[in-house]
């Protein structure tokens, strides 16, 4: 895994450097005890670790995200308290397998019941989580999944993240979406 004191550098938004992603988008979610979070910003996401929230501050960063996925790539709590102490907001993104999403609304219901709960271990039991689709679908193949995401813990913190056209496709039943640049 890459040194936590990774330096980051600016760069056009959504473009890889020093391993992690950089991208400009809308803030996912908010550290505890902020009342508001720019809407749009500089953030990063990384997973098996990533910089300390102090360096990423430093650097602009307005956001994070990484992973819950019951793994080591996920947030650690020294990590995500890095970050809280630094004032820079966090997101999680949910995701086991790169088509888990395809295999419908009871998959969906577990997943999003697995995915709180380890936020809520990790002190975040009411930030948005984003539920991985890294695999070329349909919109309408994966529908069913976050149908059952919402059932379990609520259409405002059920996001979705994969290709523009799937992104699209789920508008209404995911609060959140974040698409990839390919």
């Amino acid at each position: 895994p890459p040194s936590p004191t990774v330096k980051l550098e600016r760069a056009h938004p959504c473009t890889p450097k020093n391993y992690y992603m950089q991208c400009a988008a809308h803030a996912p979610g908010q550290v505890p005890g902020k009342t508001t979070v720019t809407p749009t910003g500089y953030g990063i996401d990384f997973a098996w670790g990533g910089p300390w929230g102090s360096t990423a501050a430093a650097d602009g960063a307005h956001f994070a995200i990484s992973y819950l996925s019951q793994s080591s790539k996920d947030w650690t709590t020294s990590l995500l308290n890095s970050y809280r102490a630094a004032d820079v907001a966090v997101g999680f993104v949910w995701e086991q397998s790169a088509s888990q999403a395809e295999n419908g609304y009871g998959q969906g219901y577990a997943d999003a019941r697995s995915a709180s709960s380890e936020a809520c271990q990790l002190g975040y039991c009411s930030t948005p989580i984003f539920f991985a689709v890294d695999t070329d679908t349909s919109a309408s193949s994966v529908y069913p999944y976050f149908q059952g995401a919402d059932a379990a813990i609520g259409y405002n913190r059920v996001g979705v993240y994969g290709g523009y056209y799937l992104v699209s496709g789920l508008h209404g039943v995911t609060r959140w979406q974040w698409n990839t640049l390919a």
